[in-house]
């Protein structure tokens, strides 16, 4: 006998099939009923929903609520499904939904002495849910059942005493994560998660002692593949595929396609389920646009907006807004100017770049200094299959003595840039440039350390973006800043921070980007809001033409 099947097709996304499995399960629409009756008892608490009974989408109703409740044990009656993987983008109710399905599990499943949490990697993360729950149940009928009353801001434990149950937060700081007997776990944001170990021991094990428990996972994608979320999803989506058989495994898994255009509304519809009630489609039309000029946050766009596993490190600058800020100028023009001056020493026998950033009421102007050591010229030109010669011969590197970088040479034209401009302060990172810090100290010459981390690289790195996007930068055309430019990859860190990464090498060949580096960290000082210095060199020679 053929196996009863229930699929359902909702947008494109592809959709777990459900079977009976030989009878062993059968579907249960009245404990549906009884889960969507108890949401509409807690009310929405942002606008413009403020105030009005919690009502599910029919996403979060046809793909969770009713396959995860519905579905049944023959046997006895139980849940089928004791575990949820639900991977959706960002501003798609995740935690509305989270935290109303907390609160069933805490008051109305029927579980004695119930323990419920809300757990995620950091106890912000955990308490966003948590929060959400209180305010639901705040403006709701049933706020009188639980205690403490009333339900403050500083709540941190919510009780029912009627089934002598109890819900809280639980997070990797969390100092009891052992001997828990969870009813239900609501488990958030897992790709923020950097330790396993939590995941483990609340996953495996912790509701033996229980009837029918169930764990939830709601998140969006990550950027770590070798992460526990990441295995979670790789599982989620072979069965979904029917790969793999877990029958207890309920996987919701709404992304763009690997062959889908990130820049169409069409993608963006196929992967945003609540798109036209908690999320525009002018929402994403804008954010799409920012990604499409700023390389760096494309990757942030596709994981948050359409739920794509990306990598950290991406590609970074355009190279045809960088074309566009090309102006012809020589050192000369820029004689007398106010600037800072970023260094980028290599360990030994590789390129090292010092880049001058002079800021003016027009933009930022540069001018690099690239440095190769001469008994290298030729390696280096055939290893990274770059003419390195050529650019030695038309004065575009400089060569320096011996077969090992001369942080003397260095030294020697900043030096001489003190001289020639108003030069303010060097910045360096402080792992590599002793020497030459020292140096420039003792001739008086400000310097300053600058940590290659996201916090001291983050805010000159969103600099030089907002500098191309806006047109204000201004470049030379030196060809070794300009291959820098284009090799340029970039790591975003949590919250959106930034900073330029060297590719990855690819056979023997390396691909550089001192020169860009050192650009970079000599507008550290512009981007703390340095104000720039009146006038330009148009201004005092005229325009010149390419």
């Amino acid at each position: 006998m053929r196996a009863k099947k229930e699929k359902k097709k909702i947008g494109e996304c592809p959709v777990q099939t459900i079977t009976t499995c030989g009878g062993r399960y059968y579907f249960d629409q009245r404990a549906v009923d009884k889960v969507v009756w108890f949401m509409r008892q807690l009310r929405h608490t942002r606008s413009p929903w403020t105030g009005k009974p919690f009502e599910l989408m029919p996403w979060q109703l046809d793909r969770v609520v009713s396959p995860l409740f519905g579905w049944k044990r023959t046997e006895d009656g139980a849940r089928r499904f004791r575990r949820a993987y639900v991977e959706v983008p960002k501003k798609n109710g995740k935690s509305a939904l989270s935290s109303a399905l907390s609160l069933f599990l805490f008051m109305a499943d029927g579980e004695y002495g119930a323990e419920v949490f809300n757990a995620a990697n950091e106890r912000a993360q955990a308490g966003i849910v948590f929060s959400e729950a209180k305010s639901q149940l705040r403006f709701s009928p049933l706020r009188r059942l639980v205690s403490p009353r009333p339900i403050k801001e500083s709540t941190r434990v919510l009780l029912f005493p009627a089934t002598s149950s109890r819900y809280s937060t639980l997070s990797s700081e969390s100092s009891t994560k052992d001997g828990l007997n969870i009813h239900g776990l609501i488990f958030d944001e897992l790709h923020a998660l950097k330790d396993a170990s939590l995941y483990h021991v609340l996953t495996q094990g912790s509701g033996a002692a229980r009837r029918q428990p169930l764990h939830i996972t709601i998140t969006t994608a990550g950027s770590d593949r070798n992460s526990v979320c990441y295995a979670e999803y790789e599982a989620a989506k072979r069965v979904i595929a029917n790969e793999r058989e877990d029958e207890e495994l309920l996987a919701v898994v709404y992304e763009a396609g690997e062959r889908d255009d990130w820049k169409k509304p069409e993608t963006w519809i196929k992967c945003n389920p609540s798109l036209g009630v908690t999320i525009s489609m002018r929402d994403l039309e804008h954010d799409c646009k920012v990604a499409a000029k700023k390389p760096s946050i494309q990757n942030e766009f596709q994981r948050l907006r359409l739920n794509r596993w990306t990598s950290q490190v991406t590609r970074w600058l355009d190279m045809g807004e960088w074309d566009k800020c090309r102006r012809d100028y020589t050192e000369a023009d820029l004689l007398g100017g106010m600037c800072y001056a970023g260094v980028d020493l290599s360990t030994t026998i590789d390129l090292t770049a010092v880049t001058l950033a002079f800021p003016r009421e027009d933009g930022v102007w540069l001018w690099p200094y690239v440095f190769l050591p001469v008994e290298r010229i030729d390696f280096a030109t055939d290893r990274d299959n770059v003419p390195y010669d050529r650019w030695v011969r038309e004065g575009h590197i400089i060569p320096t003595p011996g077969e090992v970088v001369d942080q003397e040479s260095v030294v020697r034209v900043l030096s001489e840039a003190a001289t020639k401009f108003r030069l303010q302060i060097v910045c360096f990172d402080p792992w590599r440039a002793q020497y030459v810090a020292n140096e420039l100290d003792r001739q008086g010459i400000q310097t300053i350390g600058i940590p290659q981390n996201y916090p001291g690289m983050s805010p000159p790195s969103v600099e030089l973006e907002r500098l191309i996007v806006s047109g204000r930068l201004r470049h030379p055309g030196n060809p070794c800043l300009t291959m820098a430019a284009d090799n340029v990859e970039v790591m975003t860190g949590p919250g959106g921070v930034i900073k330029p990464m060297k590719p990855r090498q690819q056979g023997g060949t390396q691909r550089r980007i001192d020169p860009i580096v050192a650009a970079v960290m000599s507008l550290y000082h512009v981007a703390q809001g340095h104000k720039p210095e009146a006038g330009s060199v148009y201004e005092k020679r005229g325009l010149r033409f390419l």
